[in-house]
């Protein structure tokens, strides 16, 4: 026999459940069945919460007490970097070589012994 029905979780319940389909015709049994979908959308971490669905016909009444858990943290694994954090051999190289030939220059010494390169 097919049934009209109403499911909603009652006022006590943690606003974080939801179910769907609110309402709708169950189909009789030993048949199918019909699927309900509860979602639990936690808003923070902290203690469990719960709920009381409640589905009810004319002439049944089902009650479920809902407890919503937060999934088991794992934390990710990376394979390798995905930021090249070394230099190249060639990049290594070349800054040694342009440091070595940059000029070493004491501006305070040359300024001292008053400079001959001053544009005064």
């Amino acid at each position: 026999v097919y049934s009209e029905f109403d499911a909603f979780f009652d006022a006590e319940s943690a606003y974080e459940f939801t179910v769907q389909p609110t309402s709708g015709v169950l189909e009789p049994a030993g048949t199918g069945g019909t699927t309900f979908i509860i979602t639990y959308k936690p808003t923070e971490y902290g203690k469990p919460v719960q709920g009381k669905l409640i589905i009810q016909t004319e002439d049944v009444y089902w009650s479920y007490l809902v407890r919503g858990t937060h999934p088991k943290y794992s934390a990710p694994v990376a394979d390798k970097p995905k930021v090249a954090t070394r230099l190249s051999k060639d990049m290594q190289q070349e800054l040694a070589k342009a440091s070595s030939q940059r000029r070493k220059k004491n501006f305070i010494r040359e300024n001292m012994a008053g400079g001959s390169s001053s544009a005064g």
